[in-house]
């Protein structure tokens, strides 16, 4: 009986912790009148006839093909970067050299920190910014962009002149964004056309605003900007 030609697969299964892996590799059949025999050499000498292809099983007894990186090594899992949730997190110690962690919370409560070994550096800051733009008539006032600057440690007000008179500008501050409440701070600045001025609130009772007059008809742009 003459036996066809053909290349089978071989497998071998080893259990590794909680995976099952197996390899499969191409083997040679040599054909002979009146049986079978298997080449002496597990592997094939030929380069081009030799694969191994690597498996675990998941779970649910699932084959799934180990992939590795562009170096040749194993990825143990499908994702580079995991997220961890957890209320009770309990790690090993960090290391700067080789570990990063990047911790996003609204009430972060952990231990008493310690100079020696602690250190804390700030991710991202809080910024807000505003606009608003308006005409003043002749002989009038006119406020822009009431804000609570309590929740930011720097408060910056840009005022732009865009209309055909000098207005006057003036930086209020209140404990309460009450009319009654607020007063100057600082003194009155003369804004000529086209000018432009900023305030910064160095001290801060909770509201600040834009006043602007003018004794013609006047123009201005107001832009607030707030980092906590």
């Amino acid at each position: 009986m003459i036996w066809p030609r053909n290349i089978t697969k071989f497998k071998m299964e080893q259990v590794i912790g909680n995976f099952n892996i197996f390899i499969l590799n191409k083997i040679n059949i040599l054909n002979r009148i009146g049986g079978i025999k298997v080449n002496n050499k597990i592997f094939d000498v030929t380069s081009n006839n030799l694969s191994s292809t690597l498996y675990g099983t998941d779970e649910d007894n699932n084959n799934k093909i180990f992939s590795i990186d562009s170096n040749g090594k194993l990825i143990l899992s499908p994702l580079l970067t995991i997220n961890v949730e957890a209320s009770n997190l309990d790690i090993r110690n960090l290391n700067v050299t080789r570990d990063n962690a990047i911790i996003t919370a609204n009430d972060l409560d952990i231990r008493s920190l310690d100079g020696n070994q602690d250190s804390i550096q700030i991710y991202n800051k809080s910024y807000v910014e505003d606009f608003d733009s308006g005409t003043i008539v002749a002989l009038g006032t006119r406020t822009f962009l009431t804000k609570d600057t309590s929740n930011y440690s720097k408060n910056i007000y840009l005022v732009r002149n865009t209309g055909g008179v000098a207005v006057t500008v003036t930086l209020q501050i209140a404990p309460s964004n009450t009319e009654s409440y607020f007063v100057n701070s600082g003194s009155q600045f003369d804004l000529i056309v086209g000018g432009a001025t900023i305030f910064n609130p160095s001290n801060t009772l909770k509201y600040a605003r834009i006043k602007v007059s003018a004794l013609l008809f006047g123009s201005v742009t107001v832009n607030y900007f707030g980092q906590s």
